[in-house]
């Protein structure tokens, strides 16, 4: 989930549905944030509002953030999300190196967490004995079809990120049990 908009082509998703155009039925734009102040002359309260224009036809669609509080579950659900089309490319030698004793830690944290996604039966056992055969990008690719490797030394991070973004989004665990 997205707290801001990069102003570049990709998807939209509002509560983890496509953002698609009315008139051409595609669903690649470019989002843009625009504020406004409430009241004119102001106490300079701002209101954050959202357009997308589409790449295809030049269609502009406005909308508005639905995150809210769902005081039912006691967790605050975040309705924006953004694909990016061209992910940008990182230098090599900016990226962070892991050490061995890094990656298992990781790979121990991976485990729990795949442990637990079993316990609460979100995922197949099947994802525990990939783990056990080391098919870190197989288990990535269970939470995101068109997941790819963009630096294979950090795989054991992004693999722990994609279940952790599972676990929290599976909403069994709740911030008052941890208070």
């Amino acid at each position: 989930m997205v707290d801001y908009f990069e102003a570049e082509e990709s998807r939209l998703f509002i509560f983890d549905k496509p953002l698609i155009c009315h008139f051409c039925s595609h669903d690649v734009f470019i989002p843009y944030e625009t504020y406004q102040d409430v009241e004119k002359p102001g106490i300079q309260v701002i209101f954050v509002h959202y357009m997308a224009i589409y790449q295809q036809c030049g269609f502009v669609v406005e909308f508005g953030d639905a995150s809210r509080f769902d005081a039912e579950r006691n967790v605050y659900r975040w309705a924006l999300n953004q694909k990016l089309i061209h992910e940008r490319p990182v230098a090599e030698g900016s990226l962070p190196m892991l050490t061995e004793e890094d990656k298992q830690a990781q790979k121990k944290c991976i485990y729990a967490a795949l442990q637990l996604l079993v316990y609460h039966k979100k995922v197949s056992e099947n994802l525990l004995t990939m783990f056990q055969a080391g098919q870190l990008l197989d288990i990535a690719k269970v939470f995101d079809a068109s997941y790819e490797w963009h630096y294979s030394h950090m795989a054991t991070q992004e693999c722990l990120v994609k279940l952790l973004v599972e676990i929290r989004n599976s909403n069994f665990v709740h911030k008052d049990q941890f208070d």
